[in-house]
Order: C-alpha cells, then sequence, then structure tokens
C-alpha cells in the first residue's frame, strides 16, 4: 500500500508545525522519521492517523487521494498507529483493551469473550508476552513495559497494511527492544509498511532502510541509512555540535546515602554506598526492581526492613515528604502524571515542592517567580515565558520543569528515574550535562535508565538488579553493554 504525501503544511494560529512536506512510503518498507522535539514528527502522525487535518497539500494512498475524516477511518483505509504516550484502560484487562473497539459477538450480539481472550492469547504469543500474564489481566497490574507491548499488540489485532510506531521502546528493556524487532522484521517481511519515530540513533541505523529529518516543521531531506553516519544524522537533525559525554570529574570519598538490607514486598536485601559527586546508574530488565528501590528510599513505598542512612546518620523515611525534608529528591519516570501538574504555568510546577515540605500554606508570588525565572535560565527551558503551561512545551522542555522543581528543594541526594525519556537527541545532551555539572558539584545522584548507551556514557558504577536483588556491581569505565545484560538476564 504506497503512501505519498505531497506539499502537506499544518499550522496552529501563528506557528507553522509543517510546511511544505513531501513524503513517500513503498510496500513492505521501515522508513524512520526522525527530529528533535518541536520539529513536527507528530503533528505529520496525526495527519496521517486521522486525528488532525492538513490546511493544504494532498495524500494519496494507492494512487487514490485520501483526506481521513478521524482515527476510525484511518484505520478502516489500513493504517495503524501506537502512540508513545499510553492509551489504555487501567481497569480492563489486557483482552479489553486490544479488541475494545472491536469486540468478537456472538449471535445474540453479546461480547464472545471466549473468542476474544482466545485471539488476545495468541496475539500475545506473537510478542512473546511474559506466560505467567494471561489476557484476563488487569493492566493497571503491567509494568510499563507490558503495557508499551499491550499497545502494540491492539494495533496489530487491527491487520494494518501501514504502522505508525511513535517510540515504542521508550519504556522496554533491551530484552522486550530484540522480541519488538523481531516483530517489525516479520511484519515488513509480509510487505507491511512501518513508520518508525525514535529518539535512539541506533534503532534508526538497525531498522530502517530511509529515513526523513525534520528540523521546524520543514523537511530537511531523505537520506539511504547505509550512506549516513550517526554523527552525521544527529548534525542534520540538530543544526550543531553537541558536546562530548565524557565521565572527567572525580567522586569524593565522602557517603551522601547509605542504604542497608533494605526490603519490602518488591525488593530484598538491598545494601549500597551513594558517594558525594557521584553518579550511580541502576541497570536491568522492566520490572526488576529499579523503581521499587527508589521508591522506598524515596517513602512512596513502604520500607519493611533495612535502614537508610544520609551523611553517617540513620534517617526515618516513612513518606516522601520526609524524604524531601531530609534533601533527598526524585524524578519519576513518568513526568507527565507524577511529574507535573499539566495545565498549571512553569512558574506553579516549580514552585509546588515547597507546598509539600517548608511552606505547605504560604505562596510567596515574587519568590515564586524568581525561582522559576532562575531555573528557566540555568536549564535553558525553552518557553515564551514562565507563566506558560506545561502542557504547551516540548517533552525536553517538560523534563527540564521536573528537574527544576525538585533542584529548587536544593537536595543532597537526587534520583532520576529514566531522565531522558521520549525526548529528542540534543534536549537528552542537555540533560547528560546538567547531571554531570550537578556531580560536579557535590550532589549524589542514583540514575535509573534503561539505555546501556546513557548509562555508560555519564555513569560511574552500576548496579545490575535482578528480580529485586542486586545481581551485580560494575565499575562503568570498565565494563561493557553485553556485561551489564548477562548480569541483568
Amino acid at each position: 500500500m504506497p503512501l505519498h504525501l505531497t506539499n502537506i503544511s499544518k499550522s496552529f494560529g501563528a506557528v507553522k508545525a509543517l510546511q511544505n512536506i513531501d513524503f513517500d512510503l513503498a510496500d513492505g518498507e521501515i522508513h524512520a522519521v526522525c527530529g528533535e522535539n518541536g520539529a513536527g514528527k507528530s503533528t505529520l502522525m496525526n495527519l496521517l492517523s486521522g486525528n488532525l487535518q492538513p490546511d493544504s497539500g494532498e495524500i494519496q494512498l494507492n494512487n487514490k487521494v485520501v483526506q481521513f475524516k478521524n482515527q476510525t477511518h484511518a484505520t478502516v483505509c489500513g493504517i495503524a498507529i501506537v502512540y508513545q504516550h499510553l492509551s489504555l484502560f487501567e481497569n480492563q484487562n489486557i483482552a479489553e483493551n486490544i479488541f475494545v473497539d472491536q469486540f468478537p459477538t456472538t449471535r445474540l450480539g453479546l461480547i464472545d469473550y471466549k473468542k476474544l481472550y482466545s485471539e488476545t492469547a495468541l496475539l500475545l504469543q506473537k510478542l512473546n508476552f511474559d506466560p505467567t500474564l494471561r489476557p484476563q489481566t488487569r493492566v493497571s497490574e503491567l509494568s510499563a513495559g507490558q503495557k508499551q507491548l499491550v499497545e502494540i499488540a491492539k494495533a496489530l489485532s487491527k491487520k494494518p497494511a501501514i504502522l505508525i510506531l511513535d517510540e515504542p521502546t521508550a519504556s522496554i528493556t533491551e530484552d522486550d527492544v530484540i522480541v519488538l524487532f523481531n516483530i517489525i522484521r516479520q511484519l515488513k517481511a509480509t510487505g507491511t509498511s512501518i513508520i518508525y519515530i525514535s529518539h535512539r540513533i541506533e534503532e534508526i541505523f538497525t531498522l530502517a532502510e530511509r529515513v526523513t529529518v525534520l528540523k521546524d516543521g520543514q523537511k530537511v531531506g531523505v537520506y539511504p541509512t547505509v550512506n549516513l553516519s550517526k554523527q552525521a544524522l544527529i548534525a542534520l537533525m540538530v543544526g550543531r555540535a553537541l558536546p562530548s559525554t565524557t565521565n572527567q570529574r572525580t567522586k569524593t570519598e565522602i557517603v551522601a546515602l547509605k542504604v542497608e538490607r533494605l526490603g519490602n514486598t518488591y525488593i530484598k536485601d538491598i545494601s549500597f554506598q551513594l558517594f558525594r559527586g557521584e553518579i550511580l546508574a541502576l541497570a536491568g530488565l522492566v520490572g526488576a526492581g529499579r523503581t521499587e528501590i527508589a521508591k522506598t528510599i524515596f517513602g512512596a513505598l513502604k520500607k519493611e526492613e533495612g535502614e537508610i542512612f544520609l551523611n553517617n546518620t540513620a534517617i526515618q523515611i516513612n513518606s516522601p515528604a520526609d524524604a524531601i525534608r531530609n534533601q533527598i529528591a526524585y524524578v519519576p519516570e513518568e513526568r507527565k502524571t507524577l511529574g507535573l501538574f499539566q495545565e498549571m504555568s512553569i512558574a506553579e510546577n516549580i514552585s509546588s515542592i515547597f507546598f509539600t515540605s517548608n511552606q505547605p500554606f504560604f505562596h510567596d508570588a515574587a519568590k515564586t517567580s524568581r525561582i522559576a525565572s532562575d531555573y528557566r535560565k540555568k536549564l535553558n527551558i525553552n518557553s515564551a515565558s514562565i507563566s506558560q503551561k506545561v502542557a504547551q512545551l516540548s517533552g525536553g522542555n517538560q523534563q527540564k520543569v521536573v528537574l527544576a522543581k525538585w533542584l529548587s528543594s536544593n537536595p543532597e541526594v537526587l534520583i532520576v528515574d529514566e531522565p531522558t525519556h521520549g525526548i529528542d537527541v540534543g534536549a537528552k545532551f542537555e540533560i547528560y550535562q546538567l547531571l554531570k555539572k550537578l556531580a560536579a558539584e557535590g550532589k549524589a545522584i542514583l540514575l535509573i535508565s534503561s539505555e546501556l548507551p546513557e548509562i555508560l556514557a555519564i555513569s560511574d558504577r552500576v548496579l545490575v538488579i535482578k528480580n529485586g536483588r542486586i545481581a551485580k556491581e560494575l565499575t562503568t569505565a570498565q565494563t561493557s553493554e553485553e556485561e551489564i545484560l548477562k548480569w541483568a538476564m
């Protein structure tokens, strides 16, 4: 099902999201689309999936001009999309989510649950889903990676001729990535065309035959991946040289955080030290217990055994408020739901930390404005003003607002969970530089990341977590992706 776009433009008020974009997709092709946040990728995909209509230009499908009325119409025409941000119903089970708009029915018009569950089981088997999970398992019980696979199964259930994948590996482990890539290659072999969007440059070279680069709503060009290097692609995307991620700082021997035999329902016998000026990474598969360790230290999960020491003094943390009072900060993985108030301003989001710690009832507008302005400048938050709603910001700038909120509490220990999840390569390097700068200033940083190149680029040590326990401690300079994976699996 060849796809051709000609002179596609789309504006939102004075903002020109897309300007005269040409794009084509061949049968059985994996075609990557890349660019920084705000380049126009999401707008283009929303046009293709029927969620938006172009202001001008033409879309041809099988050499016929089409105008997608909505996403249902696009699906009928053979186009399915898997969004970066999940659209699942947490209180329904896996099968009900996958077939939410296409339930098999009996002759009486009732849902045929026997057929529903059998068809779901086949899809889960194809996705190499965890065999302990069943079609009847509630989505609320799943990990982030498992939810992402449910989204992909949901799209595949529609048997699309064109599948759009928007950051499909952002929340899944390297093990799940291998499974996903095998599925993508199987789909390609059967003639399915795939549009692949990812901020992970190495994935584009692994999968795609061609890549279309967008910048500021315009097409930079279309390139066969065999003719590009990673550095050349990054230069096309960002239009500037990026700083090196080489680790040049030296951690101190002063212990900032120590945990001994920490345990609860999710983790067992967790003991480690985190030094001032150090970035200590927690690596492992999704569901291994990395986030649970962080949440237990932060008081979001109850500690059932063990002790936590800050500056060699035992502290009691029974809630996040206790952690904040002890100058421990936690940047969560899910920034949109757990880290930000989407409809509030940048200033209000940054100042919100003070309403849960030392000033629960008093709001100083002048102080709020001053702090927000300072961090907007320090973190290079690209916005119209500190009064702009965070919902209007790119993913990278939203992540900077979350970091600014927690940094404004002046923490001694900063826990960051997937800090570059879903943000573009330029913003990633800015986050890397910021974390390294904070460590150089003496902050102790606990990093959780599913991106092994990220861990190797900025951390000093790695704790590999498996089944809620520390499987191995590694020195970053003396290890590799392969060794980390070996201990994680």
